[in-house]
């Protein structure tokens, strides 16, 4: 139920982003997979150089999709400015708009996560969480740079859902 709801969010999104690390790592196709979904998402994939094959799954054409990448990058696709080592992710959204993308689904790694909260431009966050304890694994969110729980970004919960045995928890920052 809860990966369900996940793939409405992509629909209701129109656009779903992700890294290339996470290409690599999950071979998402990032399309909506549920009945009755006529129009897919559009895929947008960070590849910074440009290194992605085009085997990959989200570039098997069963789904728009736009390779982002820096400029002099191996393979093409919409040159966006670089800000330090990442993209200029206001500058980028700006692109988007200019496409008639006016809402975006970041389901990146935890590098792309990081980038979009450093940045600011996290406006809602949806956290799902099933019973289960797995231990050691990788960090959902990474290089923010938060050392002390004064510098956290805060949210106030909108709303928790329930998938089954799994929770949603729908969060907005909390100005």
């Amino acid at each position: 139920a809860a990966r369900r709801r996940g793939h409405a969010l992509r629909a209701e999104c129109g656009a779903v982003l992700v890294g290339r690390r996470t290409v690599l790592a999950d071979e998402p196709l990032l399309t909506a997979r549920i009945p009755g979904i006529a129009n897919q998402p559009t895929r947008i994939i960070l590849d910074r150089n440009g290194q992605l094959s085009d085997t990959h799954r989200v570039f098997d054409g069963s789904a728009p999709t736009i390779r982002v990448v820096g400029p002099g990058a191996i393979h093409g696709g919409l040159t966006a400015a670089m800000k330090g080592d990442g993209f200029d992710l206001p500058l980028l959204l700006s692109q988007f708009y200019d496409q008639g993308i006016t809402s975006l689904l970041v389901e990146g790694g935890p590098s792309t996560l990081g980038a979009f909260f450093s940045a600011g431009l996290v406006d809602r966050l949806h956290l799902f969480l099933a019973p289960k304890v797995l231990g050691d694994g990788i960090d959902w969110i990474r290089g923010m740079n938060v050392s002390t729980l004064a510098q956290a970004p805060e949210f106030k919960i909108l709303q928790v859902r329930r998938h089954g045995p799994d929770i949603e928890l729908i969060l907005d920052p909390a100005d």
